[in-house]
């Protein structure tokens, strides 16, 4: 017979309430909207990989599903051999 568990009940986690005030001096001691954060814009960057990479990037995707068609050639082979 399969046993249900037993919800375990947890207490109630208490939040932390902060007045708008705070939350705002906290905000300006910290700097936080001061800082800029550095974003790239993509559109206008274009990057250019070499060839090099281009080549090594299709071989290691070639290597490993040209091994995987052979292998199941094989078994295909193999299973056709036996009947």
């Amino acid at each position: 017979m399969v046993e249900r568990r037993k919800a375990t009940s947890k207490a109630p986690e208490q939040k932390l309430e902060i007045s708008e005030e705070e939350q705002w001096r906290l905000i300006n001691e910290t700097g936080i909207l001061k800082e800029a954060i550095p974003r790239r814009n993509t559109a206008t960057v274009e990057e250019d990989t070499p060839l090099a990479e281009e080549i090594f990037g299709a071989v290691t995707l070639i290597t490993p599903f040209s091994f995987l068609l052979f292998l199941f050639d094989m078994c295909v082979f193999l299973s056709t051999c036996w009947e």
